[in-house]
């Protein structure tokens, strides 16, 4: 763990000074030298800055891609890692274009000369932020899923089928906590809008309902759905964005819930 920490320690070094490295080693190029056609290993590095300590980057290898989110906690060896998408990775004259391999929407970029990435259409905290390209000289571990898009859909059925008796939902704010005492919290709004907020940043919103025990949360940016399970008295998340593990989401400030 501490190796991995020193490995993204030298990555966020890196992108602060990336734009006066670019196309000038220090392992930046442009696409002439390296790219979406090249076969190696290589990143995109997120110029712009996020809140608190959150760190974003696109890591490719072999037309694979991984959108990873990192926080690095102060005086901690600990670097939790959120996956924000995996799939495919392909390139159209200067159109990237990003295609989750679970949930199927494609997420889309343009890259300039320079070997700029910069994302046209993504999740909110995504669009508009432009991505520095690195070449890196081993592949590096990135985590992955630990469900497919088959498993994703058959526990989805599993769930309605065995909890037909609707639970109660409120809305309001839900409130779900790590073992690293990170939290995230979900918030439904009484207008049928909603929030998600990973580590005080808002990774999703959009528009939301239920269809029995599912919440369906319809994110804007992306124009696709993510499905919550309602359980008694809880929301549990096996497959948003950015889960790493099962999260159970307990309502704090929360009232009877009217909007169907």
């Amino acid at each position: 763990m501490k190796k991995f920490a020193t490995i993204i320690s030298a990555i966020l070094l890196m992108s602060s000074t990336a734009s006066a490295q670019l196309g000038l080693g220090g392992g930046y190029a442009t696409p002439n030298e390296g790219g979406l056609e090249d076969k190696g290993f290589y990143s995109y590095i997120m110029e712009d800055s996020l809140p608190d300590n959150l760190f974003c980057y696109i890591s490719v290898s072999k037309k694979k891609y991984s959108v990873l989110l990192y926080d690095q906690i102060k005086g901690s060896d600990i670097l939790p890692c959120m996956i924000v998408s995996q799939g495919k990775i392909y390139k159209k004259g200067n159109q990237v274009i990003m295609k989750d391999n679970v949930y199927g929407y494609k997420m889309y970029a343009s890259l300039n000369e320079e070997g700029l990435l910069t994302i046209n259409r993504g999740y909110g905290f995504l669009s508009g932020k432009h991505f520095l390209f690195q070449i890196d000289e081993e592949e590096e571990w990135v985590p992955d899923r630990d469900f497919s898009r088959r498993s994703y859909h058959a526990s989805l059925r599993k769930y309605k089928r065995n909890h037909k008796k609707p639970y109660a939902l409120q809305h309001g704010k839900y409130l779900s906590g790590y073992y690293w005492e990170n939290q995230a919290t979900l918030t439904l709004g009484e207008d049928g809008g909603y929030s998600l907020l990973q580590w005080n940043m808002e990774v999703s919103k959009g528009k939301y309902h239920r269809e029995g025990n599912i919440l369906v949360l319809t994110d804007s940016n992306i124009n696709h759905p993510f499905y919550l399970f309602i359980g008694d008295g809880f929301v549990r998340d096996d497959y948003m964005p950015t889960s790493i593990f099962e999260m159970i989401f307990n309502p704090i400030d929360s009232r009877p819930l009217t909007h169907e």
